[in-house]
């Protein structure tokens, strides 16, 4: 989804043109900047979409360093690790001096430059540059193309669902079942959670059945919030693909103090309605 938007444009002024994009790129070692003394060479390393941050600023004093001032998003404001592309036609004339590069050779202090390991090499780049504080090491007897969506996808909703603070045994709704849906249902099944998928289709029933999830609403056959009420609420609902009208729809079926995680790129604007009662009144 991030990739596609630094093609189209819709990241606007976050995209750095021109540009290499990727950003759950795995890699092998093969320099080192003279500050890093945490990689060797030949490691198996794994770069997220937080490129780096600059230590310094309020946010990153707070251990929040994803809101640093100055940070970097690999594939986004400096190059990835996937296949250089140039410009959409509407914003090649802001970028007609330019080309983008296939080949880093640059040497950073802190950071380290890896071979993609991939086996495409059409379809990643030649080297690719990382912080080392945002690079994490991976054992070389896991395939990369397995472990490369646990960079984005998989760090998105596995960090976000714990930090929620539920208990084990309580019900987490999950609303969409693609590429971060598929793993917060096994991730929360795991965690101990009753675990309520809620997508349209048989096909993905049998989907949400292997993932883990213990029930399924169909949401082209049922009103998902009614359904999911007379389950007993969840005490966390996470949407992975929501518009206003559904989170505003969702709030009604959370149990007391339950919580709406949205976990999304959305590009529209987005105001979740909803009436304030549905704050006091819990399902029953």
């Amino acid at each position: 989804m991030t990739d596609i938007g630094v093609w189209t444009g819709a990241l606007g002024p976050l995209t750095n043109w021109p540009i290499v994009p990727g950003h759950e790129t795995v890699g092998d070692v093969v320099e080192l900047g003279p500050d890093v003394d945490n990689f060797d060479i030949d490691d198996r390393v794994g770069g997220l979409y937080h490129g780096g941050q600059d230590g310094a600023c309020m946010t990153c004093q707070q251990g929040l360093p994803q809101g640093c001032h100055q940070k970097v998003a690999n594939g986004v404001s400096k190059h990835g690790g996937c296949k250089p592309i140039a410009p959409p036609s509407h914003l090649a004339s802001q970028n007609r001096n330019h080309r983008p590069r296939s080949l880093l050779t640059c040497r950073c202090r802190g950071r380290v430059r890896l071979r993609p390991s991939l086996p495409r090499p059409q379809t990643v780049a030649e080297y690719c540059i990382l912080h080392t504080n945002a690079a994490v090491k991976i054992p070389k007897d896991v395939k990369p193309a397995r472990v490369a969506p646990f960079l984005c996808a998989g760090v998105t909703v596995f960090n976000s669902v714990r930090h929620q603070n539920i208990m084990p045994g309580k019900t987490v709704a999950m609303h969409g079942i693609d590429g971060l849906g598929h793993l917060a249902i096994q991730y929360a099944r795991k965690m101990g959670y009753r675990v309520v998928a809620i997508s349209s289709g048989d096909s993905k029933l049998k989907l949400a059945i292997e993932l883990g999830s213990h029930e399924y609403i169909d949401a082209s056959r049922q009103d998902p919030v009614e359904a999911l009420v007379k389950l007993g609420g969840a005490k966390m609902i996470i949407c992975t693909a929501p518009d206003a009208k559904t989170i505003g729809q969702y709030v009604v079926a959370l149990q007391w103090q339950g919580k709406l995680l949205i976990l999304a790129l959305k590009i529209l604007p987005m105001c979740p309605c909803f009436p304030l009662t549905s704050l006091l009144v819990a399902p029953a």
